[in-house]
Order: structure tokens, then sequence, then C-alpha cells
């Protein structure tokens, strides 16, 4: 029988590798942000290099494979949607993409309507992500196993997350317990980034 694989605590060493996970293949809301994949991966290392991988606010593990890691998932306790978060993406975006970014307020302005908050008393996911070379393998799943466990641990009765209406990884977060609790929809955010809105969900410990 194969062995489980370890989840690990990340190193400021996996940068690259975690950048790669992540934007490789860009989510629609990034691309909205930059207007171009190519723009929405260096928005994307721009701001995980503003945040930094040792974090202790929102924590990273991952999941190694043969040459480093290929999945991974960042949390926080409580919100980690705020003025704040709009403030890293605002600085992160003028630093990968330069000061004059088409209209970005417009597109900020657009995220910001369907912005949700995570309950205080929650493990929240802030990130799960999986290299799409080693998507199918249950590692996402493995992942999820993980917060469930890291839940109990700190005496939380529930973790949270938020994504896209329709992002296909929602038949996974219900498979592993999550269901809907509030949904926050706007039209110029459907038209700049191509789904209706935003869904926070929610799971017991």
């Amino acid at each position: 029988m194969a062995q489980p694989l370890v989840v690990r605590a990340a190193r400021s060493g996996d940068l690259d590798a975690l950048v790669e996970i992540q934007h490789s293949q860009p989510a629609p809301e990034i691309v909205g942000l930059a207007g171009t994949v190519p723009r929405a991966r260096r928005l994307g290392r721009a701001l995980m290099v503003l945040e930094g991988v040792l974090n202790p606010d929102r924590p990273i593990v991952v999941i190694d494979g043969e040459r480093g890691p290929v999945a991974f998932l960042q949390y926080s306790i409580g919100p980690a949607e705020s003025g704040g978060s709009r403030a890293r993406l605002a600085v992160g975006a003028v630093a990968a993409l330069g000061v004059g970014v088409l209209g970005l307020p417009r597109r900020l302005w657009a995220r910001r309507a369907v912005e949700l908050i995570a309950p205080e008393d929650s493990f929240y996911i802030a990130e799960l992500h999986v290299h799409p070379n080693h998507r199918g393998k249950g590692l996402g799943g493995q992942l999820l196993d993980w917060s469930a466990s890291e839940c109990v641990s700190l005496g939380l009765p529930r973790r949270s997350l938020i994504t896209g209406i329709g992002n296909p990884a929602i038949r996974l977060y219900e498979r592993h317990g999550f269901a809907v609790v509030t949904t926050a929809t706007d039209e110029t955010y459907e038209q700049i980034f191509g789904r209706a809105g935003r869904l926070l969900m929610t799971a017991p410990a």
C-alpha cells in the first residue's frame, strides 16, 4: 500500500515552485485584474513576493513531488479579506505591471463589490492549489483532510473558504463537507472576470 504523502511547512526557497503551482494557469480573477495571462503571471509572482512565503499570519503548507512542491494550502485564523488585501492587490499590480495599468481602479472596485468575509472563528483556507501536471491524484483532497485535522487541533468549530461561482473545484469542496453559506454577485465583476461572483463556503470541524 502506498504511503500517504507528507504535508510540510513551506520554506523560503519554495517561492518559485509556489508561483509555478498557482500561476502556470492563472485563475480567472487574476487574469481579469491583469488583463492578459502573461501579465497575470507577473502579477501573481509580485503578490507572492510582496507577502512572502513565511508569513506567520497566513502560513503555507506543501506536498512535495520528486522535485519539490506540487501542491500547497495557505490559511489564516478568521477573516483574511479586508482593505489590507485590496491594498496588496493595488501595490502588487503597480509593481508588476506599472503605474499605467489600464482600468485597474475599475477592476479593483468590481472585485470589492463581491468581497466576502470569513467567519472569525474559522480555519480560513485562503489558497488551495495543485500544479496542473499533478491534478487528479488526490492532492487537493489530502490538503483538505489536513486542514480538517488542523482545525480540530486548534479548537476551531469550522473551516471556511471563498471561491468563484462556477469553479470546478466546488465539487471537491462539497465532497469534503463544505456548503455555500453566502453568495455575492455583481454585473461589472462578471463582465471583467467571466464569473457571476464569489461564494463563501464553510464546513464543520
